[in-house]
């Protein structure tokens, strides 16, 4: 004997449980307040790989792409730089893994340093930086007030930044140090997307709905990504982010 359901039934359950778990945002994805980015996060505190040294650090931002189904000519602006057709996700995430603010809807084709810029044009609840904080950039994006990324390389000078250049041999000068901690502590983003898109598989193979609900089922995700992280619910995926994290330990030049 088999079960069946309707096309209906289950659409409208789907979009029932979506509405469910997207009202918790008001609770676990919450844009911190000018107060709360004031505050120094204890984790930061306590390492002395980080601490003073980027003591203005409250969180790191970079961009992902997510594959989105898109139709017709649609699909145009959906083409990225690899041939699929894909969302462009701004987060930003503390030291802790949880996100702190998303961006969603940016078609793939959208640079990074744009979509950033779309973000604190248009969004009037975008978590600007206090003066003397800021977010850990990747080199994608400008170096500039609250926003801080790593040295970069020039024609004449080679100047590593990611965390593999540096199996070749310790940083040769002050730019390479501070881009190796730098890469490091700003890796807790890419940490955080991975453990994401690792857990909801259905961001590989999103549902055949329309843009505007594709992006609430990655605003979802999102959410319960911080229910699980907030509620300290023990997680294989979490454990196995924050043991192949690198731990590293700070030498002045």
């Amino acid at each position: 004997m088999s079960f069946g359901r309707s096309q209906e039934t289950v659409y409208r359950k789907f979009h029932e449980v979506l509405d469910a778990v997207e009202s918790l945002a008001c609770e676990y994805l919450k844009t911190p307040t000018m107060a709360s980015l004031q505050i120094y996060p204890r984790k930061l505190r306590e390492n002395s790989n980080y601490w003073p040294f980027f003591s203005g650090f409250i969180g790191a931002l970079d961009g992902t792409h997510v594959r989105v189904k898109v139709g017709g000519s649609d699909a145009v602006g959906y083409w990225d730089r690899h041939g699929q057709t894909s969302l462009n996700i701004m987060g930003i995430c503390d030291i802790n893994m949880i996100f702190t603010y998303a961006w969603l809807g940016a078609s793939g084709s959208t640079h990074d340093s744009l979509v950033l810029q779309y973000a604190i044009d248009g969004d009037p609840i975008f978590p600007r930086p206090p003066i003397g904080k800021y977010y850990l950039v990747d080199s994608g994006y400008a170096n500039k007030r609250g926003f801080l990324a790593p040295y970069r390389g020039s024609s004449r000078e080679n100047i590593r930044y990611h965390l593999s250049e540096f199996d070749d041999g310790p940083p040769r000068n002050k730019k390479e140090l501070f881009n190796k901690w730098h890469a490091s502590l700003r890796s807790v983003i890419e940490r955080t997307f991975g453990v994401w898109k690792k857990k909801w598989r259905i961001l590989d193979n999103l549902p055949r709905y329309d843009v505007k609900t594709q992006n609430r089922i990655v605003h979802a995700t999102m959410v319960l990504h911080n229910f699980i992280r907030l509620h300290k619910i023990p997680d294989a995926d979490f454990e196995d982010r924050y043991s192949s994290g690198q731990e590293l330990s700070l030498i002045h030049i």
